[in-house]
């Protein structure tokens, strides 16, 4: 990566720049998905949309992607989030995403709004 300390020095390698770009364009498309996915309406981007674009992910290198429907969320007693979903006329839908590099150093967890890292 090259951060500001680098400009200071003009002996900047070909393949560290090009290295920090590749970085900084995945960051900044993953950024563009994520905002593109927000800034659909709800009317458009329904849960079993929402499902569909989840699952395109699966063909990213070790991610995997399930999704559960109405009947998984009755059979693990989910009543919660069955309750919050009687005000939509669209079935509700839950998505797991899975991302497992081959070389882990820590381990992250994504829980809705929040994050933890172990």
């Amino acid at each position: 990566m090259i951060c500001l300390d680098d400009y200071s020095n003009s002996n900047i390698s070909m393949q560290s720049a090009q290295e920090s770009l590749k970085i900084a364009t995945a960051i900044a498309d993953a950024t563009n998905f994520a905002k593109d996915i927000v800034n659909t309406t709800p009317h458009d981007m329904t849960p079993m949309a929402l499902a569909e674009v989840a699952q395109t992910l699966s063909s990213l290198p070790n991610v995997t992607c399930k999704v559960m429907d109405e009947h998984f969320l009755q059979e693990q007693g989910m009543n919660a989030f069955l309750a919050v979903n009687r005000a939509s006329v669209h079935p509700p839908r839950l998505i797991h995403l899975t991302y497992a590099p081959k070389e882990v150093k820590k381990t992250p967890c994504l829980c809705g709004k929040r994050s933890y890292v172990r």
